[in-house]
Order: structure tokens, then C-alpha cells, then sequence
């Protein structure tokens, strides 16, 4: 791994794996190809299905899965450890691709996937049913359409790149847009690349041989707040939404913003990407200041 920034250099205990920071007039970037392996300081592997394992190998990180499992949406994920502030370009190179679509459906993805605010953008290389085979499209959430026509394309190695400038979001593959809309400034907060079986029980694999991250702004991965909307009555409903998925969520109550008096309420794990979930809370006080926080179970 190595970053390169427009501040100061990189310290700490994980200086040794995330090797070097320098000066760039560009704002800040980041390139791993994996020749270290797979730094704890900048990845996390999460999956729902233990048949998937999660390999380094010589350049790369290899994401496989072999037949078996169930029919319903299974996958594996590499999780880039940072958010991204203002205009951004991610790019995430594959090679040795396997997600031939052989039972259920609708089919098999490899994807790079940004999680701005509650929008979900996906750039897919996949092989599926509903789509006419393999191709590569983009998965927009909300409200959870493919962008444009897929590209028809068997390519077993390639780039999945995501773009934003300004408000607007793009996705490409191999160089070749294929989708953009207005999505806002939000910070980008969560990356990930990902293997999936939707629907069937197959045999998949591909290997992540780099990804490439340049933003205004690279910033520490952190706990979430949920946007909170309250209804106020006797006993007000709080919804939370875009709850962090396979994390404890835990409601926190307090009397000030600015204090170290924290209770928890209530917990919930979800396990959707894009999740909401709705707590029902007595008023405690005149004046009541609710967060959300995310961590491991």
C-alpha cells in the first residue's frame, strides 16, 4: 500500500504495512497492489456464507467460493478503510474472474461498490439471466435500477472505476462509461470490492490485483451516525437509516451533545447494505440527544 497526500506523512503502528506518505498538489491518493498482502490498517473481510474464503497471493487477493451454499443472496466483500470527501476516481483491477451462472438466479457479480450517504452505486461485471449473460452494467440504489443497458462483455480481467465530480457519479468499464447521474456531495463512506452469488449455489472466484483511490480528501474510517428522524409524541418513534450492516448498531441517549455521558438503549444488527431500522424510545426529559454507533458484535 502506498498513499500519497497533500499534509503530513502516515505514523503510527501500521506505518510499516501502509508504507509511505508524500506531498501531491492533486489532494490525496492511494494504490495497493497487494504485494504486502492484505493490510489490516486499510482492508476488512466481511462475508455471510463461510464457504467463501479470502486469499493473498503473489499481487493480489483472491475472493472464491466453491459450489454449495443456498439460493438465497450470498457473498464475500474487501472493505476499503477510508472515506472520501468531495470529487473522487476509485478503480479496482480483477483478473482470473469465474462467475458462470449455472443454477437459480438471477446470476453472479463481481462489483465495486460506493456507499454515498443513503445512495448505493455499483459498477457489476456479471452473468446473469435477466440480462442477457455476461456483461457489466451499473446497480443504482435508490431506487435499486440498472443504469442504462448493460454492456455484453465476458471479459475474465478488466477495471471497474468509479467517478464523481461534482454531484454527478459515473461508472465505467474497461474505459467504457456506462452510467452517470446526480447523486450529491456526500462523503463517500464505504468501499467495497465483492464477490456474490445471487440466487444460485455456484462455484465463483476472482483475484483483486489493485485499487486505486484519488479524492480531495482521504479520512480515517470511523463509526457512523445514523440521520435521525423524531416524531414527537408521548412515545416518538426514532427511524434510523443507513445502519451499518453485520454491526451491533446501539442507540445512545444523553442529556447534552457535548458530554461523555452516554447510555445505551437499544441494539439491532442488521445485515442489508442499505438498512433502516426504527426504535420506539419514552421521553426521558425536556431535552434528549440520541445517537447511533456501530461496532462489532
Amino acid at each position: 500500500m502506498s498513499k500519497t497526500k497533500n499534509r503530513s506523512v502516515v505514523r503510527g503502528a501500521c506505518a510499516g504495512l501502509c508504507l509511505l506518505a508524500a506531498l501531491s498538489a492533486r489532494g490525496e491518493q492511494s494504490h495497493d497492489d497487494f504485494t504486502a498482502g492484505l493490510s489490516p490498517c486499510w482492508w476488512e473481510s466481511r462475508n455471510n456464507q463461510p464457504l467463501y474464503q479470502v486469499m493473498p497471493t503473489n499481487g493480489g487477493v483472491t475472493l472464491s467460493k466453491p459450489v454449495g451454499g443456498d439460493f438465497g443472496f450470498q457473498w464475500v466483500d474487501l472493505r476499503f478503510l477510508r472515506e472520501l470527501h468531495g470529487d473522487f476516481d476509485v478503480s479496482a483491477q480483477f483478473t482470473d474472474a469465474s462467475i458462470h451462472h449455472a443454477t437459480g438466479g438471477p446470476g453472479n457479480q463481481i462489483q465495486l461498490n460506493v456507499f454515498m450517504g443513503t445512495s448505493v452505486f455499483a459498477v457489476v461485471r456479471s452473468d446473469e439471466n435477466g440480462l442477457g449473460g455476461e456483461n457489466a452494467h451499473v446497480w443504482a440504489v435508490p431506487p435499486a435500477i440498472i443504469g442504462g443497458s448493460p454492456m455484453m462483455t465476458a471479459a475474465s480481467n478488466g477495471i471497474l472505476r468509479v467517478a464523481r465530480r461534482g454531484d454527478v457519479v459515473s461508472g465505467y468499464f474497461n474505459g467504457t462509461q456506462l452510467w452517470a447521474e446526480a447523486l450529491g456531495p456526500d462523503p463517500a463512506w464505504l468501499l467495497s470490492f465483492s464477490l456474490q452469488n445471487n440466487g444460485t449455489r455456484d462455484a465463483t472466484r476472482v483475484t483483486l490485483d489493485a485499487f486505486s483511490v484519488e479524492a480531495q480528501d482521504i479520512r480515517p474510517f470511523a463509526c457512523r451516525v445514523g440521520a435521525i428522524e423524531a416524531t414527537p409524541e408521548a412515545t416518538f418513534q426514532l427511524v434510523i437509516t443507513n445502519l451499518t450492516p453485520l454491526l451491533t448498531n446501539t442507540l445512545q441517549v444523553s442529556d447534552g451533545w457535548a458530554t461523555d455521558r452516554w447510555m445505551n438503549l437499544q441494539d439491532v444488527v442488521v445485515s442489508n447494505m442499505w438498512a433502516s431500522g426504527a426504535f420506539s424510545v419514552a421521553p426521558e426529559g425536556p431535552v434528549r440527544f440520541y445517537r447511533v454507533v456501530s461496532r462489532d458484535p
